[in-house]
């Protein structure tokens, strides 16, 4: 059995799923029922720069926050990896689509979502949405912090690589500073190092993600909550009349 052989045999079984012609090189790594995470830790310098802008960060969409501040878990939903024989396994790209990170100061939010992540350009991308207007662009730059590592694991692909100096577009900073309010302490924050970015694709299972991307309307508070702050300003005039009266 030749090499090219074993290694197409390999490939299918471990879950991959060929894309483009019958003479590509690339597979799309196949991890809806797989634990693929690319967790964002965000720098000192970030966290006190945006404590400085007013700034506040969470989660939204399939984004959960980690067990220490600032650290954000953005579940994979796609991956592409180059397997052309007598070449090391290297990434092409991948995607957190219905993950966004969200920016907040006083009443405005900004957020940023459906990341995907190119190779060749040392780019992350996705959707910046603000004020009900969604815009898709080249979010951050990265450096590779450690080397691209992918490995068989039995008939599994696995890989592991941490980004590090994450530092927003210049596209991204003007939407960022527009939306959230254009300050000497704005304008420090859009510059700042954000962090790193460890991407971890492994064997173990997990419930399988949303694939929908997250969109300005999931930005709007449900009428529920919308009933509950009519239900609290009722409230509050109807003690603002009995004092007027008393």
């Amino acid at each position: 059995m030749d090499r090219k052989f074993f290694k197409a045999t390999a490939l299918m079984l471990g879950g991959l799923v060929m894309v483009g012609s019958a003479s590509a090189a690339s597979v799309t790594l196949n991890t809806a029922g797989k634990k693929a995470t690319a967790t964002l830790v965000l720098s000192s310098d970030a966290k006190s720069k945006a404590a400085l802008a007013g700034v506040s960060f969470g989660a939204g969409g399939n984004t959960y926050t980690g067990s220490s501040a600032g650290t954000f878990v953005l579940p994979i939903t796609k991956s592409v990896v180059d397997v052309s024989f007598f070449k090391p396994i290297a990434p092409v790209s991948g995607e957190a689509i219905g993950s966004a990170i969200l920016a907040s100061k006083g009443t405005k939010t900004l957020a940023l979502a459906n990341f995907k992540i190119d190779y060749a350009s040392d780019k992350i991308s996705g959707d910046l949405i603000t004020n009900g207007q969604t815009s898709n662009m080249a979010l951050f730059s990265f450096n590779e912090q450690t080397s691209r590592t992918i490995k068989l694991s039995g008939l599994s692909l696995t890989m592991n690589q941490t980004l590090d100096t994450l530092k927003l577009t210049s596209g991204a900073t003007s939407a960022l500073t527009s939306a959230l309010g254009n300050s000497g302490a704005m304008s420090s924050l859009a510059a700042a190092d954000f962090g790193t970015l460890t991407i971890d694709v492994s064997t173990l299972s997990r419930k399988a993600v949303s694939t929908k991307p997250y969109t300005a309307s999931m930005m709007v508070p449900e009428a529920s909550t919308y009933a509950m702050m009519a239900l609290g300003l009722a409230g509050i005039g109807f003690v603002a009349r009995r004092k007027a009266r008393a």
